[in-house]
């Protein structure tokens, strides 16, 4: 799915088909911070997001839009940050394997 979000031009997209459970996990990718979806939304909706990349060093002079902004205007949803709980794996030990 190739989209034409507003000011396109040399933003990062999001597109295609994805529940809210979905969309979260990759918003969460985009911004490197987990995203728990609470809108209560269910199906699956055809997403068209473009969005300014938020990754340190980026040129973002010529993009009117970061990510936060973007959903919020594009998608007519919002992003809170909020203390939640979240599910973590802990690697404590490791040993090297050994021969066959």
């Amino acid at each position: 799915m190739k989209c034409d979000p507003p000011g396109a031009r040399g933003l990062a997209e999001i597109t295609g088909e994805f529940d809210m459970t979905r969309l979260a996990h990759t918003l969460g990718g985009a911004v490197d911070l987990p995203v728990i979806d609470a809108t209560g939304l269910s199906g699956t909706y055809s997403i068209c997001l473009g969005f300014a990349p938020n990754k340190p060093g980026a040129d973002t002079s010529m993009l009117d839009t970061d990510m936060f902004a973007a959903v919020r205007e594009q998608l007519g949803l919002y992003l809170a940050p909020e203390k939640a709980p979240v599910k973590v794996l802990v690697v404590d030990h490791t040993e090297r394997a050994t021969p066959n």
